[in-house]
């Protein structure tokens, strides 16, 4: 199955989520859900490994979350005690996305560094929260470094020794990871759809390096989400177990994609997001 069909199924099960989420429907619509998140999670990942400039990537992700953040408000603020239009608290998954792709971005870059603890002093931007500062402070300093760390890793040199298929070293990988837990940290600040879960769920799929480890994290995650629960409730929650189930059907679609794209409508993927939401906020008011 081409990406293109594939992706048309996960928008009609995203807007069969949110109908249910937004409208007193039966609730088995939000299970049906579930599926939804892990095959767009699977399609960033290889947006990602395949994008010949991950700054276009990262322009077009930014650019619709802000697009879509309003519709977004409209749409779920009164059925998740929102308060109006905010761009900056409880905001929609393209953040999500958005922060996935560049906590990826920077860890590839930090792991081709010539001399990767370079990419640890924009951190140095992040002294004052020992402080306890407010926080539209905090959220200021959070995306001043992502901001920052982007741009360092755009303009410092990378290592040319060994070939672009030369691994990076431990030192290189664990100054990577350090150089992203701000990023991973802002999506909670922001109240992102699925927070920092979400974007740690894009780099581990991005970073898997064949199809079937891929798979293994795409089904391992699901299981986090939503099977996790289960071994700390004290009794059989039913609901749980069929909403674990529904959500693993994400793992043998996405083992259905044959690596083709197949019709070319990438702007209309993007656009699908705000254009339901708006439509579903619209019938908010109408009904």
């Amino acid at each position: 199955m081409s990406a293109f069909w594939l992706k048309i199924l996960a928008c009609l099960i995203m807007l069969t989520d949110h109908t249910g989420a937004i409208f007193p429907t039966p609730y088995w619509l939000r299970f049906i859900g579930r599926i939804a998140f892990p095959l767009f999670v699977y399609f960033v990942a290889e947006g990602c490994a395949r994008t010949r400039n991950i700054n276009r990537y990262l322009f077009r992700l930014g650019l619709f979350a802000l697009i879509s953040e309003i519709p977004f408000d409209i749409a779920f603020g009164p059925s998740f005690g929102g308060e109006g239009v905010d761009f900056l608290r409880f905001t929609n998954v393209f953040y999500t996305l958005f922060l996935g792709v560049l906590a990826v971005s920077v860890y590839n870059g930090v792991s081709a560094f010539r001399r990767p603890p370079v990419a640890l002093l924009p951190l140095l931007l992040l002294i004052p929260l020992l402080l306890g500062p407010p926080r539209p402070l905090t959220l200021a300093l959070a995306i001043l470094y992502a901001l920052v760390i982007h741009i360092v890793i755009r303009r410092t040199p990378a290592e040319d020794v060994g070939g672009e298929n030369a691994l990076p070293t431990v030192a290189a990988r664990l100054c990577a990871l350090a150089a992203i837990c701000p990023i991973i940290w802002l999506a909670d600040l922001l109240g992102t759809d699925y927070g920092s879960f979400g974007v740690v769920f894009i780099l581990v799929l991005t970073l898997a390096r064949t199809r079937e480890s891929k798979l293994v994290f795409l089904a391992l995650f699901i299981f986090l989400e939503y099977g996790a629960p289960l071994l700390s409730s004290a009794g059989l929650d039913l609901s749980r177990i069929v909403m674990l189930a529904v959500a693993m059907l994400a793992v043998p679609l996405a083992a259905a994609y044959n690596g083709r794209r197949g019709p070319s409508l990438k702007w209309s993927f993007y656009a699908f997001y705000p254009v339901h939401l708006a439509a579903l906020a619209a019938l908010t008011y109408v009904i």
